[in-house]
């Protein structure tokens, strides 16, 4: 799951770059656009270090990262600001649909397992 939750930062990414690049002629709506990808943007970047190198800090700020069902209702919040055109329709409803999984799992996963082992960082 780890490692699908750091591809689905990485694409959020992608989205937000490439909207903001595409976006940029300085009209109103256009600077909405700008904001909602310099959100995507950064939005990626915190689930990617949340789930790759996963700081203390973070964690500690960002508490929703600590169970599944937390981490699918980031993805499906960000999933749906993601869906745009069509290569950003197909990102963002991966999106959603990996955050379903993740909600799913929380409530399919028995015991004390309900929250992701983030202690040891993904990549060393």
């Amino acid at each position: 799951m780890r490692v699908l939750n750091c591809i689905c930062g990485i694409l959020i990414c992608l989205v937000g770059v490439s909207e903001l690049i595409g976006g940029i002629t300085f009209k109103l709506t256009d600077f909405r656009s700008a904001i909602f990808s310099i959100y995507l943007v950064l939005f990626g970047v915190l689930l990617f270090l949340a789930c790759s190198l996963a700081p203390k800090i973070l964690l500690d700020q960002f508490g929703f990262f600590r169970s599944y069902f937390g981490i699918g209702l980031f993805l499906v919040f960000v999933g749906i600001i993601c869906i745009g055109n069509t290569w950003t329709f197909v990102v963002g409803a991966g999106i959603v649909i990996t955050g379903c999984f993740e909600i799913v799992g929380h409530f399919l996963i028995p015991g004390d397992d309900k929250v992701p082992d983030l202690s040891e960082p993904l990549m060393a």
